[in-house]
Protein backbone atom coordinates (compact mmCIF):
# COMPACT_ATOMS: atom_id res chain seq x y z
CA UNK A 1 0.00 0.00 0.00
CA UNK A 2 2.89 2.66 0.86
CA UNK A 3 4.43 1.99 -2.18
CA UNK A 4 1.55 2.72 -4.34
CA UNK A 5 0.49 5.76 -2.89
CA UNK A 6 4.03 6.77 -3.04
CA UNK A 7 3.90 5.70 -6.96
CA UNK A 8 0.87 7.68 -7.10
CA UNK A 9 1.54 10.98 -5.78
CA UNK A 10 4.84 11.00 -8.10
CA UNK A 11 2.97 10.34 -10.91
CA UNK A 12 0.00 12.37 -10.21
CA UNK A 13 2.29 15.11 -9.46
CA UNK A 14 4.10 15.04 -12.48
CA UNK A 15 1.17 15.06 -14.80
CA UNK A 16 -0.27 17.83 -13.35
CA UNK A 17 3.09 19.60 -13.28
CA UNK A 18 3.26 18.80 -17.16
CA UNK A 19 -0.42 20.12 -18.06
CA UNK A 20 0.40 23.62 -15.60
CA UNK A 21 3.18 23.87 -17.72
CA UNK A 22 1.64 23.43 -21.36
CA UNK A 23 -1.68 25.67 -20.08
CA UNK A 24 1.00 28.40 -19.47
CA UNK A 25 3.12 27.61 -22.77
CA UNK A 26 -0.73 27.77 -24.63
CA UNK A 27 -1.45 31.08 -22.88
CA UNK A 28 1.70 32.70 -23.12
CA UNK A 29 1.41 31.78 -27.11
CA UNK A 30 -2.54 33.69 -27.02
CA UNK A 31 -1.11 36.73 -24.54
CA UNK A 32 1.67 37.59 -27.61
CA UNK A 33 -1.23 39.27 -29.77
CA UNK A 34 -2.44 42.39 -29.30
CA UNK A 35 -5.57 42.76 -26.63
CA UNK A 36 -7.79 45.46 -24.76
CA UNK A 37 -7.26 46.43 -21.24
CA UNK A 38 -10.78 44.32 -20.90
CA UNK A 39 -9.19 41.15 -22.48
CA UNK A 40 -5.83 41.24 -20.75
CA UNK A 41 -7.75 41.92 -17.54
CA UNK A 42 -10.05 38.50 -18.20
CA UNK A 43 -6.71 36.72 -19.27
CA UNK A 44 -5.40 38.13 -16.11
CA UNK A 45 -8.21 36.30 -14.29
CA UNK A 46 -7.94 33.15 -16.62
CA UNK A 47 -4.82 32.60 -15.33
CA UNK A 48 -5.22 32.71 -11.97
CA UNK A 49 -8.30 30.28 -11.63
CA UNK A 50 -6.62 27.83 -14.47
CA UNK A 51 -3.65 27.57 -11.75
CA UNK A 52 -6.51 27.37 -8.94
CA UNK A 53 -8.29 24.48 -10.44
CA UNK A 54 -4.84 22.55 -11.58
CA UNK A 55 -3.57 22.93 -7.66
CA UNK A 56 -6.88 21.76 -6.63
CA UNK A 57 -6.95 18.70 -9.26
CA UNK A 58 -3.63 18.12 -7.77
CA UNK A 59 -4.27 18.36 -4.13
CA UNK A 60 -7.40 16.43 -4.33
CA UNK A 61 -5.24 13.20 -5.55
CA UNK A 62 -1.97 13.93 -4.53
CA UNK A 63 -2.97 14.90 -1.21
CA UNK A 64 -5.05 12.07 0.27
CA UNK A 65 -2.19 9.57 -1.37
CA UNK A 66 0.84 11.33 0.40
CA UNK A 67 -0.72 10.77 3.78
CA UNK A 68 -1.35 7.04 3.19
CA UNK A 69 1.87 7.00 1.83
CA UNK A 70 2.84 8.98 5.07
CA UNK A 71 1.13 7.11 7.59
CA UNK A 72 1.56 3.64 6.34
CA UNK A 73 4.57 2.80 8.29
CA UNK A 74 6.55 -0.67 8.08
CA UNK A 75 4.88 -3.69 8.94
CA UNK A 76 8.05 -5.40 10.27
CA UNK A 77 7.90 -6.20 14.13
CA UNK A 78 11.00 -4.31 15.28
CA UNK A 79 12.69 -5.89 18.57
CA UNK A 80 12.26 -3.92 21.36
CA UNK A 81 15.13 -3.89 24.26
CA UNK A 82 12.50 -5.35 26.70
CA UNK A 83 12.20 -8.74 24.64
CA UNK A 84 15.86 -9.05 23.39
CA UNK A 85 19.19 -9.46 24.50
CA UNK A 86 22.61 -7.85 23.86
CA UNK A 87 25.61 -9.61 22.28
CA UNK A 88 28.49 -9.73 25.04
CA UNK A 89 31.06 -9.23 22.20
CA UNK A 90 29.77 -6.45 19.96
CA UNK A 91 27.09 -5.02 22.26
CA UNK A 92 23.87 -5.07 19.75
CA UNK A 93 20.70 -6.44 20.90
CA UNK A 94 18.88 -9.62 19.04
CA UNK A 95 16.02 -10.96 19.27
CA UNK A 96 14.94 -14.70 19.75
CA UNK A 97 17.59 -17.74 20.55
CA UNK A 98 19.58 -17.39 17.51
CA UNK A 99 23.33 -19.39 17.37
CA UNK A 100 25.23 -16.94 16.22
CA UNK A 101 24.59 -13.20 17.01
CA UNK A 102 23.21 -11.29 13.82
CA UNK A 103 25.39 -8.54 13.56
CA UNK A 104 28.97 -9.43 14.57
CA UNK A 105 28.80 -13.59 14.09
CA UNK A 106 30.09 -14.11 17.39
CA UNK A 107 28.42 -17.52 18.89
CA UNK A 108 25.96 -17.05 21.17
Amino acid sequence: MKSIAKWVTIIWSLFCLIGMFAGIASVGEELNRPMTEMEEAGAGIGIGCGMFVWFFVWAAISGPSALIWTMSGNKKEKATKSDSEICRECGKFYSGNPKFCPSCGNEI
